[in-house]
């Protein structure tokens, strides 16, 4: 065969070949994504992918290469194998109807293999589609449509069968050879154009898919924002504010001036240094040093409450501002809170304690200046009724006697509470300050012990002294003041302990500062959810209906005396068993009296 009868030969080849470059062109343009249509697609869809390929099945039956009349081959199959793979059955079986309607209609003694020929490669492809779909894992590889066509250009070998005897073996020698090159170049063609435009389909998806996902986070960030009552502005790092949220906006006309507001694209920090020449400057001031430690090399976070008074009314705000990183254009979030309820509600609660405060002192004023006139008349009253109860020349009836040591009780237990209510009063306006000196601890415990003996004795209560090496050591404090709530401490624990109950009173050093009393009875102790209450002033722990005589502010004036002295009081109480008072006492370098 001569080089111009073999280009005339394969001329159809290259045409077959140049039309399916042009149908992968057009695929192309149409701009989708060609993967299998799966069963969300729409049959009309299929339908219509159906009819596109076999129109180009027909086109390239019209420039065969061909044997003789009625005998010819073409490229037709690469398309029905496309058909099959792209729609699955239903694109198969319109592209397959229509061009084996068209190759049985064009007659001759190939007519039926034609159509076998057709038949095959339809199959196959629709064969491959199913597969693919059950595996989810289908996509355009030039390798696997080519080893697809292939492998149907030799399943097709079998409508050789259907030509007649004499015909079959020319056939196979002259028409499948340029039928197995033209389609495998068509099927790298089309399959090269179709996972070029699959791949690049699939990049614009995805490109789609991020668009819509910012979208949805800029509106949702945008709906978080706006539903806040706060006011929120993004800047950027030279102060200009990129952003602001509805709450923003709403609040802007209210402003004083045009100038004064902060609206989009207004430089923050400008807007502060024009309010530097407001009456609230300071503010304004501390506002404007914090952004630029914000916006600057630091970005330090912080806080300003800072006033905004209108003409109309009073308001004040909480500035929040922090550093944003990793969005660009925006280096600073600033949230503007309005926090005026709560200003207000401060003002009033400091005007209120103010006024407490006032009437406290004028009353604690009223019972200092009255202690001459409230003792006086009870020392009186019981100097008379001790007169009278322990005269000789005045017989009194045994009735007249009892009533007489009632005054007695009754007017000791008013002394008492009259002395505890002055001596808190003096310590509240801080006229009883204390005097410090060095004294003996010993003595101190003994003269404590000595005042509440008599009291000891009337309840036949045993008190037991065990102060050890402690009574020698030097201690500086007050004598009256630790005597005072020595005294108190030993009262308690008598009062509260039943009749022939054991009190001990110990000492120990606590490190080389301190020198620790303990007062512990075996009383009816104080419960756990009631401890707290123990050193507020007038508070007796439960006591307040009792017949237990008592102001409830003994052990108030107590640990604000023990303080002045430099010292503390504390205690530890189980209902039921009792409870252990101490003092730690400052002492000095330790050292023993020479007797």
């Amino acid at each position: 065969m001569s080089l111009a009868s073999l280009f005339a030969h394969y001329t159809p080849v290259m045409a077959n070949i140049g039309l399916l470059s042009l149908v992968a062109w057009m695929f192309s343009f149409r701009n989708r994504r060609f993967r299998p249509l799966n069963h969300g697609e729409g049959a009309l869809s299929r339908v219509n992918l159906g009819l596109l390929f076999g129109t180009a099945a027909i086109l390239v039956m019209l420039i065969p290469f061909q044997l003789r009349e009625g005998v010819f081959a073409d490229t037709r199959g690469v398309l029905l194998l496309a058909a099959g793979l792209i729609g699955g059955w239903l694109s198969a079986l319109v592209s397959a109807l229509m061009a084996a309607g068209i190759r049985y209609l064009m007659g001759g003694e190939g007519a039926f293999a034609g159509v076998l020929y057709i038949c095959v490669f339809a199959a196959t492809g629709v064969a491959a589609h199913r597969y693919w779909l059950s595996r989810h894992r289908f996509q355009f590889r030039v390798w696997q449509v080519l080893a697809l066509c292939v492998a149907a250009t030799l399943l097709s070998l079998s409508s050789v069968l259907l030509l007649p005897e004499a015909l079959r073996y020319p056939v196979f020698i002259e028409l499948y050879p340029p039928i197995l090159i033209a389609n495998t170049a068509g099927a790298v063609v089309l399959a090269g154009f179709l996972a070029w435009e699959d791949k690049r389909q699939q990049i614009y998806g995805e490109l789609e898919t991020s668009q819509r996902a910012l979208k949805h986070n800029e509106l949702v960030l945008r709906g978080v924002l706006d539903s806040m009552p706060a006011q929120v502005a993004l800047v950027d790092n030279q102060g200009v504010v990129k952003y602001v949220n509805s709450a923003w906006e709403r609040f802007e006309p209210a402003s004083k001036t045009p100038e004064q507001g902060h609206y989009l694209g207004v430089n923050y920090l400008d807007v502060c240094r024009l309010n530097l020449g407001e009456p609230d400057y300071e503010a304004a001031s501390q506002v404007l040093k914090g952004m630029e430690k914000l916006l600057g090399p630091e970005a330090e976070p912080f806080e300003q409450i800072y006033p905004c008074h209108s003409p109309s009314q009073q308001r004040w705000f909480k500035l929040i501002a922090n550093p944003v990183s990793g969005v660009p254009g925006v280096s600073a979030v600033t949230l503007h809170l309005e926090v005026t309820e709560l200003i207000l509600a401060q003002m009033d609660l400091e005007r209120e304690k103010e006024r407490a405060e006032s009437a406290n002192v004028a009353k604690t004023l009223f019972l200092s200046s009255m202690s001459h006139e409230l003792t006086t008349p009870l020392h009186s009253i019981l100097g008379f009724a001790q007169l009278l109860s322990g005269s000789k020349e005045i017989k009194t009836s045994p009735r007249q006697r009892e009533s007489l040591q009632q005054i007695l009780d009754a007017g000791k237990t008013l002394l008492e509470l009259v002395t505890d209510v002055l001596d808190f009063s003096k310590i509240e306006l801080g006229k009883d300050h204390p005097r410090m000196e060095s004294v003996p601890l010993g003595s101190v415990i003994d003269n404590s012990v000595g005042l509440i003996r008599y009291e000891i004795m009337r309840r036949n209560i045993q008190l037991k002294v065990d102060t050890g090496a402690c009574d020698s050591l030097m201690v500086r404090t007050d004598p009256r003041r630790l005597r005072q709530v020595l005294v108190n401490l030993l009262t308690n624990a008598i009062k509260y302990s039943p009749d022939d109950a054991q009190i001990r009173l110990s000492c120990r050093k606590q490190g080389d500062s301190f020198i620790r009393i303990l007062v512990k009875d075996h009383g009816m102790g104080i419960p756990a959810h009631r401890q707290q209450e123990v050193f507020e002033p007038f508070s007796r722990v439960g006591k307040e209906t009792g017949n237990i005589q008592g102001s409830g502010i003994g052990l108030t004036i107590a640990r604000r005396m023990m303080e002045s002295m430099g010292g503390t009081i504390d205690f530890d109480s189980r209902e039921g068993e009792g409870s252990c008072f101490w003092i730690d006492v400052p002492c000095q370098v330790e050292q023993r009296l020479e007797v």
